[in-house]
């Protein structure tokens, strides 16, 4: 991924003149075409529509450290608390590591503490699945007791227990706007436009609930 090139590699890139497009990393550069997801519009996306069943204590478990996205997906969480007048608590946020025993060490670490909540927006599916073992494990139910949202909809969010209301990617889209804008860069056109981000989309299953 872009994040984990030198500097210096790329400019040489840019000197050689040699079209590129960077594919899902915001690379904000005006020598530089980049086309990634939207990631802090799907972590508002995500929380607003925790708010909007009426949940006010949301818990976020983290990605790995070095994952932009998963900061990217932090940053649309805290946006949305503060647009709806919502106060941060950090003691609400853990880290795992985008693996399923990441957000079941996760879920595991906030319900050691004496913080309540209602509802958890966990980065990315597979540390959703984690948080729901765990739940289970210390005898709460998700839907009734605690709802629970991912993001990435990947296949098997549609088979978990319960089905995962989570945030989709559009991962085609990803790829066929990249590959249209290489193409036309290959032919010699100059397009003004060189950040594009595409929206996320919000998956409704059976995790989250009113409260």
């Amino acid at each position: 991924m872009a994040y984990h090139l030198e500097k210096n590699f790329i400019e040489e890139i840019i000197d050689l003149r040699i079209p590129f497009v960077f594919i899902d990393y915001p690379y904000d550069d005006n020598k530089i075409y980049s086309v990634a997801v939207d990631n802090e519009e799907g972590g508002f996306k995500a929380t607003e529509y925790l708010i909007s069943l009426g949940h006010r204590k949301i818990a976020f478990i983290h990605g790995s450290k070095e994952a932009w996205d998963s900061e990217f997906r932090f940053r649309g969480y805290l946006k949305a608390l503060e647009k709806y007048k919502i106060p941060f608590n950090e003691k609400l946020v853990s880290r795992g590591d985008f693996t399923k025993e990441g957000g079941y060490k996760a879920v595991k670490e906030l319900l050691s503490t004496s913080e309540k909540f209602t509802a958890i927006f966990c980065a990315n599916d597979h540390m959703a699945f984690g948080a729901i073992r765990a739940l289970k494990e210390e005898g709460l139910r998700v839907l009734e007791d605690v709802s629970v949202i991912g993001f990435d909809n990947i296949e098997a969010s549609a088979l978990s227990n319960p089905p995962l209301t989570t945030i989709m990617q559009p991962i085609y889209q990803l790829g066929e706007v990249s590959a249209k804008i290489l193409l036309r860069l290959l032919s010699g056109e100059n397009l003004e436009t060189k950040r594009y981000l595409l929206k996320t989309q919000l998956i409704e299953r059976k995790s989250c609930r009113k409260v």
